[in-house]
């Protein structure tokens, strides 16, 4: 798997998009997100600072909707402080890191790959959803920046008009927007084949991706409904909810699966500070 990172980046940092390469994009990016105050970073870092004290030691940490890595990178900071200020208390033995846009994924691993931490992640070039080996488009925005001088994370799969997306719909509708197409798999396929020890141990799920949230929890069902079963351990869901929950397109399919994901056991916490931030909390969590 290392092997395969390693030639596949070989590949990413000789192609040239006139005198720009991708290597030196994703060079300029790394440099900003390390000499930048990680509260500039505010979606990754905040969901994490949320969720560290719920990782318990050696367990499995699922980041969806991976971007430029900066959640996954958190989750293996030892120096991170909780988002009351506490210390965190132990770090994950795997983050698993899904992100289906190519370039990005790329840049994931060459921001991340040759870190200390990078025995400690294993990067994924597909996307998640209820199905499992399809295929389909996602709109990529153009890598204009955000305020924090990284490119926009606003990739969708979701099918509907743009314009539902508000400010964020000149982005998906620019003449620079491009499609492409993705593989798509689900959670609980993807934890099955990690293993038994794996997908048992699971404690903080991250998912952030633009209005599939609903799609990626549907496919995380059958897992759930099993570790629920079987006196597995459940996770620690948080997901940014694209639109919030009554105005997105979805919104009666989704509250139906937060709703079966409360009779499992998750119990649903909102919070916003940009966007809204749902937490899905399993009982374990109230005794923490």
């Amino acid at each position: 798997m290392l092997l395969h990172h390693l030639l596949t980046l070989i590949l990413f940092l000789h192609v040239s998009e006139g005198d720009v390469t991708p290597r030196s994009m994703c060079d300029a990016w790394n440099t900003i997100i390390q000499n930048s105050d990680s509260t500039n970073h505010t979606s990754a870092v905040t969901a994490a600072r949320r969720v560290i004290n719920y990782v318990r030691p050696g367990s499995t940490v699922i980041d969806v909707g991976g971007h430029l890595g900066i959640f996954t990178q958190s989750m293996l900071d030892p120096t991170l402080l909780s988002d009351t200020g506490d210390r965190r208390n132990s770090l994950p033995g795997l983050v698993v890191i899904f992100e289906p846009v190519r370039f990005l994924h790329l840049c994931q691993i060459q921001r991340l790959g040759s870190t200390d931490a990078a025995r400690s992640i294993r990067f994924y070039n597909v996307a998640l959803g209820n199905d499992d080996h399809m295929l389909m488009d996602i709109v990529v925005a153009p890598y204009e920046p955000d305020p924090d001088g990284t490119p926009s994370g606003w990739n969708t799969l979701l099918a509907e008009d743009p314009t539902l997306l508000g400010n964020e719909a000149n982005l998906l509708t620019s003449s620079t927007a491009t499609k492409e197409t993705v593989v798509v798999r689900n959670l609980d396929r993807v934890l099955a084949e990690l293993g038994t020890e794996r997908e048992r141990d699971v404690s903080v799920v991250k998912i952030d991706v633009e209005g599939f949230e609903g799609e990626v929890l549907r496919g995380a069902l059958p897992w759930l409904q099993r570790m629920a079963a079987t006196n597995g351990s459940l996770p620690v869901f948080v997901v940014e909810v694209g639109w919030g929950t009554l105005l997105h397109p979805h919104a009666v399919r989704n509250g139906r699966t937060y709703r079966a994901m409360e009779e499992i056991g998750c119990v649903c916490w909102m919070f916003s500070f940009s966007f809204s931030l749902l937490l899905l909390l399993p009982p374990w969590c109230f005794a923490h």
